[in-house]
């Protein structure tokens, strides 16, 4: 007789470990603060840090989109203008927003995800270039 089993695991998708810590922060290229931190997130992607990339992402397939209109277009359309000073509104603010994560402490999962959605908004960007 032969019977099949299976284990069950719990994922813990976000906690933090409690401990004293120093870490060194970049300000400019020759200056490094140095703070102490209580914790440090492990495992898992926080909600509001993958909230944050998704909103980035988000807003380049829009930009993308809008670019590949305008480059479909004979440039007399003065409503792409306007779009266009939009988009460059938005760009800074959203800059703005994202680059407080990559100043942020960030754990291995966060990092792997921060790079992917990254590496995908380039290539979008690559693609509308040429």
């Amino acid at each position: 007789m032969c019977v099949a089993t299976k284990t069950n695991y719990v994922e813990i998708l976000n906690f933090r470990h409690f401990f004293k810590h120093i870490v060194f922060t970049s300000e400019g290229d020759k200056i490094r603060n140095k703070e102490i931190k209580n914790y440090i997130n492990v495992n898992g992607l926080r909600p509001e840090f993958k909230d944050a990339m998704d909103s980035y992402e988000a807003f380049f397939d829009e930009y993308v989109a809008f670019m590949n209109t305008y480059a479909e277009s004979d440039g007399s359309d003065l409503t792409l203008l306007s779009d266009y000073t939009s988009y460059m509104g938005k760009y800074a603010d959203m800059m703005a927003d994202f680059e407080q994560w990559e100043s942020e402490e960030m754990n291995t999962e966060e990092a792997t995800y921060y790079i992917e959605v990254q590496s995908r908004i380039n290539q979008k960007l690559l693609e509308v270039a040429q």
